[in-house]
């Protein structure tokens, strides 16, 4: 495992163990990661959690998948990459002004 590999299995297992105390169903906790091999380019994090939790994991407004995206970005200065934080089941929009809406798939 290469230096950039074990940052990235470091960042993944911190992350899995936050969001394991946030969810209902912990046992179905799991995060697919995607690379670019473009290193300019962010880290993708994929979140996938019971359908039950979704909610507890993006918050009311959109407020604690924020939140997990500022801690997983205030790691980067360690390793000089960004991470992007996605929840398998969540859209988010933007308003004209650039600030994201956070709704489910049912629209709400």
């Amino acid at each position: 495992m290469d230096g950039d590999e074990h940052v990235v299995c470091r960042w993944t297992q911190a992350l899995k163990a936050v969001l394991m105390e946030l969810v209902e169903e912990p046992a179905e906790v799991a995060i697919a990661v995607t690379e670019s091999p473009n290193r300019a380019l962010p880290i993708e994090f994929l979140i996938r959690v019971h359908s039950d939790d979704v909610g507890r994991v993006v918050g009311r407004k959109g407020q604690t998948l924020h939140a997990l995206r500022v801690l997983m970005n205030s790691w980067r200065g360690l390793h000089r990459r960004g991470a992007y934080l996605k929840v398998e089941g969540h859209i988010e929009l933007a308003d004209e002004a650039g600030r994201v809406l956070s709704l489910d798939r049912s629209g709400r």
